[in-house]
């Protein structure tokens, strides 16, 4: 017998929001006796971190200006069409979800990780470093590619609002 739908969210809402986790549905989350968190490779872990925080970036320009900068040698900028990352589907879901192999349709190869996200930057006013932000295209950027802005899928307003696509920077992978 599999999880009910209420079973789930009680679940990831202990998981996400007070860092405990156990499968007792009726358990409140101070009730819990184990506490959750992620496992991190060594590789993951940002010793530099600081650096980054220290250099947000309200646009591209000065994200690249980072990069070639303060933060040469700390972060790649990946923002011209030559260096984009192509995505690959992730096989068994319907074309709604693709990760960032470091080759193209080769699921063995490593993926490219350790994307800023731009919330992890935030500028003075506490606004996310949008510089930092991920650009999606339908195709090559370099040559008759589109760009997907953010809000291209977007529905319903208020609570109801639902975004078309996702980007995991910890993981990622791109969400549709």
């Amino acid at each position: 017998m599999g999880f009910s739908n209420q079973e789930r969210i009680n679940l990831v809402t202990k998981a996400l929001a007070a860092n405990v986790l156990d499968a007792n549905a009726v358990a409140q989350w101070y009730e819990t006796l184990f506490p959750y968190s992620f496992i991190l490779a060594s590789r993951r872990v940002w010793t530099q971190y600081t650096d980054i925080e220290a250099n947000p970036a309200a646009n591209l320009a000065q994200a690249q200006a980072n990069a070639a900068g303060p933060l040469a040698g700390i972060i790649l900028d990946r923002s011209a069409a030559a260096s984009a990352v192509q995505l690959t589907q992730v096989s068994g879901t319907n074309y709604s979800t693709w990760a960032a192999y470091s080759t193209p349709g080769d699921v063995s190869s490593p993926v490219i990780d350790n994307w800023i996200q731009p919330q992890m930057s935030p500028q003075a006013t506490g606004v996310p470093s949008i510089g930092y932000a991920v650009r999606l295209y339908n195709g090559d950027p370099a040559g008759a590619g589109v760009e997907i802005p953010t809000t291209a899928g977007t529905t319903g307003t208020g609570t109801s609002k639902t975004v078309g696509w996702i980007f995991n920077y910890a993981i990622w992978m791109l969400l549709f």
